[in-house]
Protein backbone atom coordinates (compact mmCIF):
# COMPACT_ATOMS: atom_id res chain seq x y z
CA UNK A 1 0.00 0.00 0.00
CA UNK A 2 1.09 3.50 -0.85
CA UNK A 3 2.63 5.03 2.32
CA UNK A 4 1.30 8.56 1.58
CA UNK A 5 -2.41 6.33 2.31
CA UNK A 6 -1.07 5.47 5.69
CA UNK A 7 0.30 8.78 6.74
CA UNK A 8 -3.11 10.27 5.29
CA UNK A 9 -4.63 7.76 7.44
CA UNK A 10 -2.85 8.60 10.78
CA UNK A 11 -3.96 12.14 10.47
CA UNK A 12 -7.72 11.17 9.96
CA UNK A 13 -7.43 8.63 13.12
CA UNK A 14 -6.03 11.62 15.22
CA UNK A 15 -8.94 13.19 15.53
CA UNK A 16 -11.37 12.55 18.41
CA UNK A 17 -14.35 12.60 16.65
CA UNK A 18 -16.98 11.31 18.54
CA UNK A 19 -21.05 11.61 18.46
CA UNK A 20 -21.77 14.71 20.20
CA UNK A 21 -23.72 13.13 23.05
CA UNK A 22 -20.20 12.07 24.53
CA UNK A 23 -19.75 16.07 25.23
CA UNK A 24 -19.93 19.42 23.27
CA UNK A 25 -16.00 19.55 23.76
CA UNK A 26 -15.80 17.35 20.51
CA UNK A 27 -17.58 19.89 18.47
CA UNK A 28 -13.94 21.57 18.26
CA UNK A 29 -12.67 18.11 16.75
CA UNK A 30 -15.45 17.76 14.13
CA UNK A 31 -14.29 21.32 13.16
CA UNK A 32 -10.57 20.37 12.63
CA UNK A 33 -11.29 17.27 11.00
CA UNK A 34 -13.95 18.78 8.65
CA UNK A 35 -11.16 21.45 7.81
CA UNK A 36 -8.45 18.55 7.09
CA UNK A 37 -11.13 17.04 4.66
CA UNK A 38 -12.08 19.84 2.97
CA UNK A 39 -7.97 21.43 2.68
CA UNK A 40 -7.49 17.41 1.49
CA UNK A 41 -10.29 17.73 -1.35
CA UNK A 42 -9.43 21.51 -2.21
CA UNK A 43 -6.22 19.96 -3.39
CA UNK A 44 -7.25 18.29 -5.96
CA UNK A 45 -9.65 20.62 -7.33
CA UNK A 46 -13.29 19.53 -6.05
CA UNK A 47 -15.28 21.89 -5.74
CA UNK A 48 -16.18 21.84 -1.62
CA UNK A 49 -19.35 22.80 0.26
CA UNK A 50 -19.45 22.41 4.06
CA UNK A 51 -22.80 22.20 5.35
CA UNK A 52 -22.75 22.63 9.62
CA UNK A 53 -25.38 20.80 11.12
CA UNK A 54 -25.41 21.16 15.23
CA UNK A 55 -22.35 23.14 14.47
CA UNK A 56 -20.50 20.04 12.78
CA UNK A 57 -19.24 20.14 9.43
CA UNK A 58 -21.07 18.23 6.40
CA UNK A 59 -18.22 17.79 3.65
CA UNK A 60 -19.74 17.37 0.22
CA UNK A 61 -17.23 17.54 -2.16
CA UNK A 62 -17.88 17.63 -6.14
CA UNK A 63 -15.17 16.46 -9.15
CA UNK A 64 -16.72 16.72 -12.23
CA UNK A 65 -15.08 15.10 -15.17
CA UNK A 66 -17.16 15.92 -17.90
CA UNK A 67 -21.09 17.09 -18.58
CA UNK A 68 -21.74 13.71 -20.25
CA UNK A 69 -20.20 11.35 -17.95
CA UNK A 70 -22.34 9.62 -15.33
CA UNK A 71 -22.10 10.69 -11.47
CA UNK A 72 -21.14 9.06 -8.37
CA UNK A 73 -22.23 9.85 -4.67
CA UNK A 74 -19.78 7.80 -2.37
CA UNK A 75 -20.77 7.75 1.41
CA UNK A 76 -18.86 8.08 4.19
CA UNK A 77 -19.04 9.15 7.80
CA UNK A 78 -16.24 10.50 10.46
CA UNK A 79 -17.62 9.80 13.44
CA UNK A 80 -16.19 6.50 15.33
CA UNK A 81 -17.06 5.65 19.32
CA UNK A 82 -15.36 6.37 22.33
CA UNK A 83 -11.98 4.77 23.11
CA UNK A 84 -9.95 4.78 26.56
CA UNK A 85 -6.54 3.95 27.34
CA UNK A 86 -8.03 2.26 29.99
CA UNK A 87 -9.82 0.19 27.63
CA UNK A 88 -7.21 -2.23 26.87
CA UNK A 89 -4.54 -0.26 24.10
CA UNK A 90 -0.75 0.41 25.49
CA UNK A 91 -1.04 3.62 23.52
CA UNK A 92 -2.95 6.67 22.61
CA UNK A 93 -6.63 4.78 20.67
CA UNK A 94 -6.83 7.31 18.66
CA UNK A 95 -2.93 6.76 16.89
CA UNK A 96 -2.38 4.57 14.62
CA UNK A 97 0.18 1.21 14.48
CA UNK A 98 0.46 -2.05 12.52
CA UNK A 99 0.67 -5.38 14.39
CA UNK A 100 1.58 -8.66 12.57
CA UNK A 101 -0.94 -8.27 9.28
CA UNK A 102 -3.23 -5.81 11.31
CA UNK A 103 -3.86 -1.69 11.24
CA UNK A 104 -4.46 -1.32 14.58
CA UNK A 105 -6.59 2.23 15.47
CA UNK A 106 -9.82 3.69 16.44
CA UNK A 107 -11.93 4.21 13.32
CA UNK A 108 -9.83 1.76 10.96
CA UNK A 109 -13.44 0.14 10.44
CA UNK A 110 -15.79 2.05 11.50
CA UNK A 111 -15.59 4.31 8.67
CA UNK A 112 -12.47 6.69 8.44
CA UNK A 113 -10.52 3.89 6.71
CA UNK A 114 -13.08 2.89 3.86
CA UNK A 115 -13.82 7.04 2.92
CA UNK A 116 -10.18 7.34 2.96
CA UNK A 117 -9.43 4.30 0.79
CA UNK A 118 -12.23 5.88 -1.93
CA UNK A 119 -10.69 9.60 -1.82
CA UNK A 120 -6.97 8.41 -2.33
CA UNK A 121 -7.81 5.85 -5.39
CA UNK A 122 -10.62 8.98 -6.98
CA UNK A 123 -7.20 10.77 -6.02
CA UNK A 124 -5.13 8.54 -8.04
CA UNK A 125 -7.35 8.29 -10.68
CA UNK A 126 -7.67 12.44 -11.42
CA UNK A 127 -3.39 13.14 -10.96
CA UNK A 128 -3.54 9.91 -13.90
CA UNK A 129 -6.55 11.50 -16.13
CA UNK A 130 -8.05 8.30 -15.76
CA UNK A 131 -11.18 8.83 -13.91
CA UNK A 132 -14.18 7.55 -15.73
CA UNK A 133 -16.85 9.44 -13.67
CA UNK A 134 -18.11 12.43 -12.10
CA UNK A 135 -17.98 11.96 -8.28
CA UNK A 136 -19.68 13.32 -5.23
CA UNK A 137 -18.38 12.67 -1.45
CA UNK A 138 -20.90 13.15 1.21
CA UNK A 139 -19.00 12.59 4.25
CA UNK A 140 -21.23 13.37 7.51
CA UNK A 141 -20.30 12.84 11.12
CA UNK A 142 -23.71 11.04 12.79
CA UNK A 143 -25.22 8.74 10.10
CA UNK A 144 -27.92 7.78 12.26
CA UNK A 145 -28.83 11.45 12.80
CA UNK A 146 -28.25 13.19 9.60
CA UNK A 147 -30.30 11.26 6.84
CA UNK A 148 -33.43 13.62 7.99
CA UNK A 149 -31.34 16.16 6.37
CA UNK A 150 -30.39 14.69 2.99
CA UNK A 151 -32.89 15.27 0.60
CA UNK A 152 -32.72 18.94 1.82
CA UNK A 153 -29.31 19.01 1.32
CA UNK A 154 -29.76 17.58 -2.00
CA UNK A 155 -32.48 20.02 -3.14
CA UNK A 156 -30.52 22.83 -1.96
CA UNK A 157 -27.31 22.23 -3.83
CA UNK A 158 -28.77 20.65 -6.76
CA UNK A 159 -27.01 17.06 -6.74
CA UNK A 160 -28.35 14.69 -9.32
CA UNK A 161 -26.49 11.20 -9.06
CA UNK A 162 -27.06 8.51 -11.30
CA UNK A 163 -25.75 6.16 -8.78
CA UNK A 164 -24.79 5.65 -4.78
CA UNK A 165 -21.62 3.51 -3.74
CA UNK A 166 -20.95 2.79 -0.28
CA UNK A 167 -18.82 0.10 2.28
CA UNK A 168 -21.35 -0.36 5.16
CA UNK A 169 -20.55 -4.13 6.65
CA UNK A 170 -17.78 -6.88 6.67
CA UNK A 171 -16.02 -9.42 4.06
CA UNK A 172 -17.05 -12.84 4.82
CA UNK A 173 -13.73 -14.33 6.26
CA UNK A 174 -11.58 -13.95 2.98
CA UNK A 175 -14.56 -14.24 1.11
CA UNK A 176 -15.95 -10.60 -0.81
CA UNK A 177 -19.50 -9.47 -0.41
CA UNK A 178 -21.70 -7.84 -2.73
CA UNK A 179 -24.75 -6.00 -0.35
CA UNK A 180 -28.31 -6.76 -1.43
CA UNK A 181 -29.84 -4.39 1.60
CA UNK A 182 -29.48 -2.72 4.79
CA UNK A 183 -31.49 -4.18 8.46
CA UNK A 184 -33.87 -1.31 9.21
CA UNK A 185 -33.34 0.22 13.07
CA UNK A 186 -34.91 2.38 16.00
CA UNK A 187 -34.08 2.65 19.83
CA UNK A 188 -36.74 2.84 21.80
CA UNK A 189 -36.48 4.02 26.08
CA UNK A 190 -39.14 3.29 28.23
CA UNK A 191 -39.50 4.32 31.61
CA UNK A 192 -41.96 3.76 34.31
CA UNK A 193 -42.32 6.02 37.44
CA UNK A 194 -44.42 4.84 40.67
CA UNK A 195 -43.36 8.07 42.94
CA UNK A 196 -41.06 10.93 44.07
CA UNK A 197 -38.78 10.10 45.90
CA UNK A 198 -37.06 6.33 47.12
CA UNK A 199 -38.73 4.81 50.22
CA UNK A 200 -37.62 2.20 52.29
CA UNK A 201 -38.09 -1.07 51.94
CA UNK A 202 -37.95 -2.49 56.06
CA UNK A 203 -41.49 0.24 56.05
CA UNK A 204 -42.93 -0.27 52.81
CA UNK A 205 -42.32 -3.35 50.95
CA UNK A 206 -44.77 -4.91 48.85
CA UNK A 207 -46.66 -1.96 49.38
CA UNK A 208 -46.02 0.45 46.70
CA UNK A 209 -45.11 -0.62 43.37
CA UNK A 210 -41.72 -1.27 42.39
CA UNK A 211 -40.56 0.60 39.06
CA UNK A 212 -37.81 -2.13 38.52
CA UNK A 213 -39.64 -5.21 39.12
CA UNK A 214 -43.06 -4.51 37.03
CA UNK A 215 -40.19 -3.36 34.02
CA UNK A 216 -38.61 -6.27 34.46
CA UNK A 217 -41.61 -8.31 34.06
CA UNK A 218 -42.89 -6.05 31.10
CA UNK A 219 -39.99 -7.11 29.65
CA UNK A 220 -39.55 -10.60 30.15
CA UNK A 221 -43.20 -10.86 28.06
CA UNK A 222 -41.33 -9.50 24.50
CA UNK A 223 -40.01 -13.14 23.27
CA UNK A 224 -42.54 -16.32 23.84
CA UNK A 225 -41.29 -19.58 24.78
CA UNK A 226 -40.63 -20.43 21.25
CA UNK A 227 -38.52 -17.44 20.76
CA UNK A 228 -41.09 -15.46 18.99
CA UNK A 229 -41.66 -11.35 19.71
CA UNK A 230 -45.39 -11.28 21.03
CA UNK A 231 -46.49 -7.44 19.49
CA UNK A 232 -49.29 -8.39 17.80
CA UNK A 233 -48.86 -7.90 13.98
CA UNK A 234 -44.72 -7.43 14.54
CA UNK A 235 -44.32 -10.07 11.19
CA UNK A 236 -47.03 -8.59 9.40
CA UNK A 237 -46.25 -8.55 5.83
CA UNK A 238 -42.18 -8.87 6.15
CA UNK A 239 -40.25 -10.44 3.74
CA UNK A 240 -39.31 -13.57 4.17
CA UNK A 241 -36.66 -16.00 2.67
CA UNK A 242 -36.74 -17.96 -0.37
CA UNK A 243 -35.76 -21.77 -0.13
CA UNK A 244 -32.48 -20.50 -2.82
CA UNK A 245 -31.72 -17.76 -0.64
CA UNK A 246 -31.65 -20.33 2.39
CA UNK A 247 -29.35 -22.38 0.73
CA UNK A 248 -27.07 -19.61 -0.12
CA UNK A 249 -26.99 -18.46 3.27
CA UNK A 250 -26.25 -21.59 4.97
CA UNK A 251 -23.01 -21.86 2.60
CA UNK A 252 -21.97 -19.03 3.28
CA UNK A 253 -18.32 -19.27 5.26
CA UNK A 254 -19.30 -18.58 8.61
CA UNK A 255 -16.40 -19.43 11.58
CA UNK A 256 -18.35 -19.18 15.14
CA UNK A 257 -15.11 -19.78 17.24
CA UNK A 258 -13.69 -16.21 15.40
CA UNK A 259 -16.74 -14.78 16.29
CA UNK A 260 -16.97 -15.92 19.72
CA UNK A 261 -13.43 -14.92 20.38
CA UNK A 262 -13.87 -11.52 18.63
CA UNK A 263 -16.82 -10.90 21.42
CA UNK A 264 -15.38 -12.93 24.30
CA UNK A 265 -18.46 -14.73 24.10
CA UNK A 266 -19.48 -17.97 25.16
CA UNK A 267 -22.10 -19.24 22.69
CA UNK A 268 -24.10 -18.06 20.38
CA UNK A 269 -28.00 -18.39 19.57
CA UNK A 270 -28.64 -19.53 15.71
CA UNK A 271 -31.71 -21.08 16.49
CA UNK A 272 -32.81 -23.09 13.84
CA UNK A 273 -31.41 -21.02 10.67
CA UNK A 274 -27.80 -20.02 9.91
CA UNK A 275 -26.26 -16.94 11.26
CA UNK A 276 -26.49 -14.73 8.23
CA UNK A 277 -30.54 -15.94 7.55
CA UNK A 278 -30.67 -14.87 11.30
CA UNK A 279 -28.99 -11.52 11.50
CA UNK A 280 -29.70 -10.19 7.55
CA UNK A 281 -33.87 -11.60 7.90
CA UNK A 282 -35.13 -12.01 11.25
CA UNK A 283 -36.20 -9.29 13.35
CA UNK A 284 -35.36 -9.15 17.08
CA UNK A 285 -35.78 -6.55 19.65
CA UNK A 286 -32.67 -6.34 22.71
CA UNK A 287 -32.37 -5.11 25.79
CA UNK A 288 -29.31 -3.37 25.65
CA UNK A 289 -29.60 -0.77 28.88
CA UNK A 290 -31.44 -1.00 32.33
CA UNK A 291 -31.17 1.70 35.02
CA UNK A 292 -32.98 2.65 38.36
CA UNK A 293 -30.86 5.18 40.37
CA UNK A 294 -31.11 8.17 42.92
CA UNK A 295 -28.77 10.50 44.42
CA UNK A 296 -29.44 8.77 47.72
CA UNK A 297 -29.42 5.53 46.19
CA UNK A 298 -29.31 2.71 48.93
CA UNK A 299 -29.33 -0.79 48.93
CA UNK A 300 -32.98 -0.46 51.01
CA UNK A 301 -34.28 2.22 49.35
CA UNK A 302 -37.24 1.26 46.40
CA UNK A 303 -36.87 2.74 43.43
CA UNK A 304 -39.51 5.72 42.25
CA UNK A 305 -38.28 4.88 38.64
CA UNK A 306 -36.48 2.65 36.38
CA UNK A 307 -35.95 2.93 32.99
CA UNK A 308 -34.31 0.43 29.71
CA UNK A 309 -33.38 1.24 26.46
CA UNK A 310 -34.46 -1.32 23.90
CA UNK A 311 -33.14 -1.71 20.01
CA UNK A 312 -35.11 -2.96 17.38
CA UNK A 313 -33.66 -4.71 14.03
CA UNK A 314 -36.39 -4.61 11.56
CA UNK A 315 -35.92 -6.42 7.77
CA UNK A 316 -37.31 -5.76 4.28
CA UNK A 317 -41.17 -4.26 4.64
CA UNK A 318 -41.35 -3.58 8.16
CA UNK A 319 -42.24 0.15 8.35
CA UNK A 320 -40.52 1.85 11.53
CA UNK A 321 -43.21 4.24 12.33
CA UNK A 322 -45.89 0.85 12.13
CA UNK A 323 -43.82 -0.43 14.40
CA UNK A 324 -43.54 1.94 17.01
CA UNK A 325 -47.29 2.58 16.99
CA UNK A 326 -47.39 -1.28 17.69
CA UNK A 327 -44.76 -1.37 20.46
CA UNK A 328 -46.51 1.60 22.22
CA UNK A 329 -50.30 -0.07 21.99
CA UNK A 330 -48.41 -3.76 23.47
CA UNK A 331 -46.62 -1.35 26.51
CA UNK A 332 -49.91 0.08 27.24
CA UNK A 333 -52.15 -3.34 27.06
CA UNK A 334 -49.12 -5.47 29.04
CA UNK A 335 -48.18 -3.13 32.01
CA UNK A 336 -49.68 -4.89 35.16
CA UNK A 337 -49.94 -2.17 37.07
CA UNK A 338 -51.43 1.96 36.74
CA UNK A 339 -48.26 3.29 36.76
CA UNK A 340 -47.17 6.68 34.72
CA UNK A 341 -44.90 5.89 32.25
CA UNK A 342 -42.70 7.35 28.84
CA UNK A 343 -41.81 5.83 25.46
CA UNK A 344 -39.10 8.12 23.95
CA UNK A 345 -37.64 7.41 20.30
CA UNK A 346 -34.44 7.73 18.50
CA UNK A 347 -32.37 7.53 15.64
CA UNK A 348 -34.20 5.40 13.25
CA UNK A 349 -32.74 3.39 9.97
CA UNK A 350 -35.89 1.87 7.51
CA UNK A 351 -34.75 -1.45 6.24
CA UNK A 352 -33.95 -1.47 2.54
CA UNK A 353 -33.55 -4.16 -0.03
CA UNK A 354 -32.33 -3.09 -3.79
CA UNK A 355 -32.01 -4.52 -6.94
CA UNK A 356 -28.09 -5.95 -7.40
CA UNK A 357 -28.69 -7.13 -11.46
CA UNK A 358 -27.99 -3.45 -12.14
CA UNK A 359 -24.89 -3.47 -14.61
CA UNK A 360 -22.59 -1.92 -11.56
CA UNK A 361 -23.23 -4.23 -9.80
CA UNK A 362 -22.30 -7.11 -11.30
CA UNK A 363 -19.17 -5.42 -12.56
CA UNK A 364 -18.13 -4.91 -8.77
CA UNK A 365 -18.46 -8.70 -8.31
CA UNK A 366 -16.85 -9.64 -11.59
CA UNK A 367 -13.75 -7.24 -10.16
CA UNK A 368 -13.59 -8.80 -6.95
CA UNK A 369 -13.56 -12.10 -8.07
CA UNK A 370 -11.04 -11.60 -10.33
CA UNK A 371 -8.78 -9.76 -7.51
CA UNK A 372 -9.65 -12.33 -4.77
CA UNK A 373 -9.69 -15.08 -7.09
CA UNK A 374 -12.98 -16.25 -4.56
CA UNK A 375 -16.44 -16.98 -4.66
CA UNK A 376 -18.26 -13.56 -4.18
CA UNK A 377 -21.18 -13.90 -1.35
CA UNK A 378 -24.31 -11.79 -2.31
CA UNK A 379 -25.84 -11.41 1.19
CA UNK A 380 -28.34 -8.80 3.09
CA UNK A 381 -26.15 -6.43 5.59
CA UNK A 382 -26.65 -6.64 9.04
CA UNK A 383 -26.02 -3.03 9.40
CA UNK A 384 -28.55 -0.51 8.91
CA UNK A 385 -27.71 2.80 6.55
CA UNK A 386 -30.60 5.51 7.24
CA UNK A 387 -29.88 7.38 4.15
CA UNK A 388 -29.85 4.76 1.83
CA UNK A 389 -33.97 4.53 1.73
CA UNK A 390 -33.72 8.17 0.49
CA UNK A 391 -30.73 7.48 -1.69
CA UNK A 392 -33.14 4.56 -3.70
CA UNK A 393 -35.93 6.79 -4.42
CA UNK A 394 -33.39 8.61 -6.58
CA UNK A 395 -31.99 5.89 -8.35
CA UNK A 396 -31.77 2.34 -7.93
CA UNK A 397 -28.47 1.68 -9.13
CA UNK A 398 -26.75 1.23 -5.22
CA UNK A 399 -23.55 -0.57 -4.94
CA UNK A 400 -22.74 -1.11 -1.71
CA UNK A 401 -19.51 -3.43 -1.66
CA UNK A 402 -17.98 -3.67 1.82
CA UNK A 403 -14.69 -2.90 2.55
CA UNK A 404 -14.36 -4.56 6.71
CA UNK A 405 -12.59 -7.61 7.53
CA UNK A 406 -14.83 -10.31 8.96
CA UNK A 407 -12.53 -9.74 12.77
CA UNK A 408 -12.51 -6.58 12.25
CA UNK A 409 -13.38 -5.65 16.31
CA UNK A 410 -15.33 -2.65 14.71
CA UNK A 411 -16.13 -0.30 17.60
CA UNK A 412 -14.46 -2.25 20.17
CA UNK A 413 -10.76 -2.43 21.35
CA UNK A 414 -7.95 -2.63 19.24
CA UNK A 415 -10.07 -1.88 15.97
CA UNK A 416 -8.09 -3.32 13.15
CA UNK A 417 -7.93 -3.60 9.07
CA UNK A 418 -6.13 -6.63 7.70
CA UNK A 419 -3.31 -5.44 5.76
CA UNK A 420 -3.54 -8.06 2.63
CA UNK A 421 -7.68 -7.39 2.55
CA UNK A 422 -6.48 -3.75 2.12
CA UNK A 423 -4.09 -4.15 -1.06
CA UNK A 424 -7.00 -5.99 -2.55
CA UNK A 425 -9.57 -3.28 -2.01
CA UNK A 426 -7.61 -0.92 -3.15
CA UNK A 427 -6.88 -2.71 -6.90
CA UNK A 428 -10.97 -3.25 -6.49
CA UNK A 429 -11.46 0.44 -5.95
CA UNK A 430 -8.95 2.05 -8.70
CA UNK A 431 -10.14 -0.41 -11.22
CA UNK A 432 -14.10 0.10 -10.53
CA UNK A 433 -13.38 3.68 -11.00
CA UNK A 434 -11.28 3.94 -13.66
CA UNK A 435 -11.97 4.48 -17.57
Amino acid sequence: MNAEYYMLLREFLSFKTLPLNYGLDYVKEHKKCGEWLQNLFTKYNFDVRVVNWKESPIVIAQYNVSDEAETWIIYGHYDVNSANMKDGRKDDPFSLYFWKDKIIGRGVASGKSTILLNMFNIFRLIQEWMLRYNIIFMIEWEYFQWSKWLKKILQENKFKADFFFSNIGTTAQKNFVVSTGFRGAFSSKITLKSAEKASLVSQYGWMLQNPIRDLSRLLSKIYDSNGRITIPYFYYEMDDLSANEKTLNARFPFDKELVLQEFWAKTLKIDDIDYYSKVGWRPCIEVTSFNSWESNFSTENIQPSASAILNFKLVSNQKVEAIKSLFQEWVKSNLFVDMDYEIDFSWEAEPVKFDISNYFANRAEILLRQISGEKVWEILSWFSLPIAKDMLSNTQNIVNVPLVNVDSNINWINENLDVELLEKWTEFLYEFFRK
